[in-house]
């Protein structure tokens, strides 16, 4: 059947009207794939590069087969229903979590003592201090493939008869995913033409980046806004005023010491979209833009 004569068709049964207001949302309901992309960042997590499926995002993907896993699955790399971490109080974790003892700015010093991040950080930390493989998860998808001692160390030589890749191909180990080996492909002048993440791995030196882990100051409050809300080990700035924590509201997170400052204090990993729902999300996961010192402004009197 030729497409005029289908075209008529559907006019004929639908109406003209109606025809053409399918036309005007069809190009911002369905986006078509873009084989070279570069995340939407639209719509959800499994859209941005916390997705750490082999999706395809241009060629190359399949060099990653013989040094990490693809689970095939968006969330596991971060969360799993059960036999999650017991050792990291974060929501049904499933990431190894090493006992890492990080340098901290001197300013955050407490009886001599430097704060060390506490369990918003160290989630975050898990994957950007660059000491952890992306794949190196405690509980595996599928029956039995659960490694209780990934909970606090990597198992560096992998188990390839626990998991196979998708492709068929057996990740050999997970030390080649440390920031080293990360390194050694998403630098510039690796020559492979990887994508830069040089940004991404922070390490464990991070005395040149926002403190994390120090609590809300009590000598100096007045040059810094209190949160409007606080409960249930979390205080927060309330925004629109509707008593919850919302993911574009900034927050503080007590993990027993009182409220403090963490990388989710400004950053949601899932991503907080840039006004009307389902727009682009804020750059770097950020829950409130840095346009005209808005995020630093949430928290500091300058």
């Amino acid at each position: 059947m030729k497409r005029a004569h289908v075209v008529g068709r559907i006019v004929a049964l639908l109406g003209a009207a109606s025809v053409a207001a399918l036309s005007a949302v069809a190009p911002a309901q369905i986006r078509p794939a873009d084989p070279a992309s570069k995340f939407t960042y639209e719509g959800g997590v499994a859209n941005t590069r916390h997705n750490l499926t082999q999706r395809p995002i241009g060629g190359g993907a399949e060099l990653m087969n013989p040094v990490r896993n693809d689970y095939g699955e968006v969330c596991v790399y971060c969360h799993t229903p059960h036999q999650a971490s017991s050792t990291l109080p974060a929501p049904l974790w499933n990431r190894t979590t090493r006992a890492t003892t990080y340098t901290m700015p001197v300013s955050q010093a407490r009886d001599g003592v430097a704060a060390q991040p506490g369990a918003a950080s160290l989630t975050c930390l898990s994957c950007h201090d660059g000491t952890v493989a992306i794949d190196s998860i405690i509980n595996m998808p599928g029956p039995g493939r659960i490694d209780r001692a990934q909970e606090r160390g990597q198992n560096d030589a992998f188990m390839s008869q626990a998991w196979r890749n998708p492709s068929g191909a057996d990740a050999d180990t997970h030390a080649a995913l440390d920031r080293t080996g990360c390194l050694s492909c998403h630098s510039p002048g690796s020559g492979r033409n990887a994508q830069d993440f040089t940004r991404a791995l922070i390490g464990t030196d991070l005395r040149d980046d926002h403190p994390v882990g120090v609590p809300l100051p009590s000598s100096r409050l007045g040059e810094f806004v209190r949160p409007d809300r606080s409960g249930d080990r979390l205080a927060f700035y309330d925004r629109n005023a509707n008593g919850r924590p919302d993911p574009n509201e900034v927050r503080y997170y007590d993990a027993g010491a009182g409220a403090a400052v963490e990388c989710a204090s400004c950053h949601d990993p899932h991503g907080v979209p840039d006004g009307a729902r389902g727009g682009r999300f804020l750059p770097k996961f950020l829950r409130v833009t840095t346009n005209g010192g808005a995020l630093c402004l949430t928290c500091h009197v300058k």
